[in-house]
């Protein structure tokens, strides 16, 4: 027990040391627009990534709502009553929606701001932060927003399990803020024009 809180002091120490010799590295400084315009040139990776989990997330919840379906067909042939339709069906349209991810908040998007794209050659500049720097925070929120809405449509598939801690309203309080996240700009001028902003 005493070697754990000894190795983790230990920790803590060479953690602080690090963060006290932070400056001393030179006299070029990174400001923290330019490090979110460093940060931003690794997004698109990332939004890849994240979108190719999707659609593999799709295809587990497809067969695997396909294979309940079995179970379920299985179940009412022998009569049993502890067979769900449910936790079928919200696999099965849960993995519909993560697999057509990308043309569903494309459609959500045309819906909600009649945007088509999120392109960051139309968001509005007006900031006190450099140009390129403004881009850079509206495409990392963009990203967070898309894990977001993928994130809430996993969710839903937890609804069918009893005991689970998901609850419809977080799902789908992930999937409207990931979808409003993912146009960014779009959620700021719906918000400045409500509250009559310039």
């Amino acid at each position: 027990m005493s070697n754990k809180i000894s190795s983790r002091l230990n920790i803590l120490y060479v953690i602080g040391v690090s963060l006290l010799l932070v400056g001393c590295g030179g006299t070029n400084k990174l400001q923290i627009q330019e490090m979110l315009v460093n940060l931003s040139s690794s997004i698109t990776p990332f939004w890849r990534l994240v979108t190719g989990a999707s659609y593999l997330f799709g295809l587990v919840f497809v067969f695997r709502g396909i294979f309940m379906l079995k179970v379920y067909g299985e179940g009412r042939t022998m009569m049993s009553g502890q067979a769900n339709l449910k936790g079928a069906l919200i696999c099965l349209l849960v993995g519909a929606v993560l697999l057509f991810s990308q043309s569903m908040y494309d459609t959500l998007l045309f819906s909600t701001f009649s945007a088509t794209s999120t392109s960051p050659l139309q968001y509005d500049t007006n900031s006190t932060l450099s140009i390129d720097a403004y881009f850079s925070l509206l495409r990392f929120i963009s990203l967070i927003g898309l894990i977001s809405f993928i994130r809430g449509w996993v969710m839903l598939t937890h609804l069918s399990n009893p005991g689970q801690q998901s609850s419809f309203g977080k799902a789908l309080t992930h999937i409207i803020g990931g979808l409003l996240a993912i146009n960014i700009q779009g959620t700021i001028n719906v918000v400045q024009g409500t509250l009559g902003m310039s």
